[in-house]
């Protein structure tokens, strides 16, 4: 470098005038080079003392030392994901735990017309299939949707710091894409609420069947019992294949954003670095053209941000039905019974030998009633 900069001091001096300037920004850039390079020199003498007291100074010893440091540092990770998987587990099994009890005893404070042929099923279902969907999005969130962001962030703060207004420039195209997927999104939410509609259909032909079961084979109903479960599992089978085929359409949606975003900063930063550029039409991009270390590291950023938005693609088709299945539960839990205790009970004091009943009535429903 040093070497580099003598020639293009020697330049200078007897260029013209049109090949001065670029010649000037090279020669700023050659130095800021310099400069950390001789940071980076300095720190690693500071580290040479260490590492003459402590590290092998044979071959041998030194590559056993580097596979002990690679297998430490494996047994450590695997430590940790062992304890991130059972922690995960255990606080989204207590989740569902509690919300399981929560959700029982507001359904034994419903009055008994929630209780009927078609909502028992419902209450079933809600209560199974539902909860089970609800413990898979806590999974999710604990378990990808924490770890995941982060390594988003830190990816994208490393390559900001190489040259953040080249990252805004690739991510320019981002916009559409994410509204397309959100789109997405929302039809796997809707499609997955169906579906859990036809699942508590499905469980309301079954205890029918089963509970009926003398009265089925009493009258050789068989064959029409199994019709009707025939047309709701194709119910079934037709809004599954649904969320799937949305589901399907968010991956290539997402690649096809990270392709996008790639490819533009290849040929941004590629102009740039090939003819040590810091405009681009016009627009400042950095204070210093860019070297091929620099932007071959802000690639390397840039491909590692689409793993974690990739795997967080993945993961919304389970959110969303966890989130669909959530809505299902609370709209169960925040039913209010129609008949409510008093808020403060009177107890009677003194027997009573007559019982007066003055415009009572009563019924299972609103529109039937029956005393």
């Amino acid at each position: 470098l040093e070497r580099q900069i003598a020639s293009t001091v020697g330049r200078l001096k007897t260029t013209d005038a049109t090949e001065r300037r670029s010649l000037q920004q090279q020669l700023g850039y050659e130095r800021s080079q310099l400069q950390s390079e001789q940071l980076v020199h300095g720190r690693l003498e500071s580290l040479q003392p260490w590492v003459d007291r402590y590290m092998p100074s044979e071959p041998f010893p030194t590559l056993v030392a580097i596979i002990g440091f690679l297998l430490l540092g494996t047994l450590i990770k695997v430590v940790f994901l062992v304890g991130n998987i059972i922690l995960a587990e255990r606080l989204s099994q207590l989740v569902a735990f509690q919300l399981r009890k929560q959700f029982f005893r507001r359904t034994l404070r419903m009055d008994l017309a929630s209780f009927g042929d078609d909502r028992t099923a419902t209450l079933i279902a809600r209560f199974t299939n539902d909860m089970d969907a609800v413990t898979g999005g806590v999974q999710v969130v604990i378990g990808k949707l924490l770890r995941e962001p982060l390594k988003l962030a830190v990816f994208f703060g490393c390559a900001g710091w190489i040259c953040w207004r080249l990252l805004l420039l690739s991510l320019i195209v981002t916009p559409p894409i994410m509204y397309l997927v959100s789109r997405l999104a929302s039809s796997i939410k809707r499609a997955n609420r169906k579906a859990m509609e036809e699942m508590a259909t499905m469980y309301g032909h079954l205890s029918e069947s089963f509970h009926s079961i003398q009265v089925v084979q009493a009258y050789t109903m068989e064959a029409g019992e199994r019709n009707r479960f025939h047309q709701t599992a194709k119910k079934l089978y037709a809004k599954s294949m649904k969320i799937v085929t949305y589901a399907a359409l968010t991956k290539p949606a997402t690649e096809l954003m990270g392709l996008t975003v790639i490819s533009m900063a290849i040929l941004a930063g590629g102009y740039l670095v090939l003819n040590q550029e810091t405009h681009l039409l016009g627009i400042r991009m950095s204070d210093r053209p860019l070297d091929f270390g620099s932007i071959m590291a802000f690639f390397g950023f840039l491909i590692a941000m689409t793993d974690p938005a990739r795997r967080m693609t993945d993961v919304m088709g389970m959110l969303q039905r966890a989130t669909a299945a959530a809505d299902r539960v609370f709209e169960t839990m925040d039913r209010e019974p129609t008949i409510d205790d008093p808020a403060e009970p009177r107890s009677l004091t003194t027997p009573q030998f007559d019982i007066v009943l003055d415009r009572v009535s009563f019924g299972y429903h609103d529109d039937r009633p029956i005393l």
